[in-house]
């Protein structure tokens, strides 16, 4: 291939990449040029009136908080209200999170607060109480089995011998 097929920047890049003892170099030369960069975009942006004398130290940096906004827990309410539901409180939870999200979209943050922590409530009464319906149903079946299994083997056994005799 000869060299006039590509640009000189592309030469430059291939040959720069070739030597390893270059690399250091250029990671340099990148580093100052968006040093520069930075410096003159921020110069650039600042109004001469505003650049503080010397030894008077300037206004400072004014931070205003953004407000937080509350959590919703409406994927919670939903797989509360597909997955178990016991006594209906995943349809009431996911009311709550519906509620909270039609005042988070309003701009009532602390209305959205509310019903939102209502919300983590009755999720965390719902998924106790399932919680604890599925290992009562565990215990249920654990305790049971075994009894229904000696009772059919009983009968079995019997029916056996009247077939015999």
């Amino acid at each position: 291939m000869s060299q006039d097929r590509f640009p000189e920047s592309v030469w430059v890049w291939i040959c720069c990449n070739l030597r390893s003892c270059n690399k250091g170099r250029q990671i340099q030369d990148i580093q100052q040029h968006r040093t520069r960069t930075a410096t003159e975009m921020q110069s650039s942006y600042r109004p001469m009136e505003n650049l503080p004398l010397q030894g008077v130290t300037g206004d400072g940096t004014v931070v205003v908080p953004m407000p937080e906004h509350p959590k919703d827990y409406i994927v919670w309410s939903m797989s509360t209200l597909y997955f178990g539901n016991p006594f209906c409180l995943g349809l009431l939870a996911f009311y709550f999170s519906v509620k909270s999200r039609d005042r988070k979209m309003v701009g009532d943050l602390s209305g959205a607060k509310s019903y939102g922590s209502t919300a983590c409530c009755i999720n965390g009464w719902a998924l106790g109480l399932i919680i604890l319906f599925i290992i009562a149903a565990i215990v249920i079946i654990a305790a049971t089995v075994p009894a229904v299994v000696n009772r059919i083997q009983s009968m079995s056994s019997s029916d056996s011998y009247s077939y015999s005799g």
